[in-house]
């Protein structure tokens, strides 16, 4: 039986005032299975949590040099105080995370997909082994930017090692804060999961 992972801990009374966000992130479970977790893009800030809560590793779904989260208020273009493992112009560096992630212990697994074509059945199964593998090490955490990507291809993965079909990928995917049905890019998204799942 899979133990889950403990929930992390989090600062109640937001005593950093608009820093207080450095000190907690917030997952899913991916469904309602204690395996994987999803969430968008982690911060330094929250390594020691990641640990503490036990996780096994951590898959990345981004692309090396993707922009990372600009506020209104920031510069652009321009460095950010983001904490996003960003370089001197704001964009996402892998191996920052990677080695930050592996100097704490985890195990730390890139897979990247990205623009108009992230959800093809070449990229899934290109990644689908070092999915298993992180599987197999105990419960993982998931990411890209905002979790949209990483929870299609963790649904498509779950679903198709337990023999499930599209509408429970669809209600799994609400269950962690995506409704895949109410844009019109979703489809693609959509039309990915009806591949994976053939159902």
């Amino acid at each position: 039986c899979r133990r889950p992972v403990s929930p992390p801990s989090m600062e109640q009374d937001l005593a950093l005032g608009e820093d207080s966000y450095l000190s907690y992130y917030w997952v899913h479970r991916v469904g309602d299975m204690d395996g994987f977790y999803n969430t968008g893009q982690i911060l330094e800030t929250h390594i020691d949590a990641i640990v503490a809560a036990g996780y096994k590793t951590v898959i990345s779904f981004r692309d090396d040099g993707e922009p990372t989260t600009r506020l209104p208020s920031d510069p652009s273009p321009g460095p950010l105080r983001n904490f996003e493992f960003s370089d001197a112009e704001g964009n996402w560096v892998l191996a920052k995370e990677a080695q930050a992630i592996r100097e704490a212990g985890l195990s730390f697994v890139s897979a990247p997909v990205s623009g108009v074509n992230s959800f093809t059945a070449k990229d899934f199964f290109t990644h689908e082994t070092s999915i298993a593998a992180a599987e197999a090490r105990g419960p993982v955490l998931a990411h890209c930017a905002t979790g949209y990507r990483s929870i299609v291809y963790l649904l498509a993965y779950l679903g198709r090692k337990h023999g499930l079909c599209l509408s429970w990928a669809i209600t799994e995917g609400m269950k962690a804060g995506f409704r895949l049905e109410e844009r019109q890019e979703d489809s693609r998204a959509i039309n990915f999961l009806k591949e994976m799942l053939n159902c």
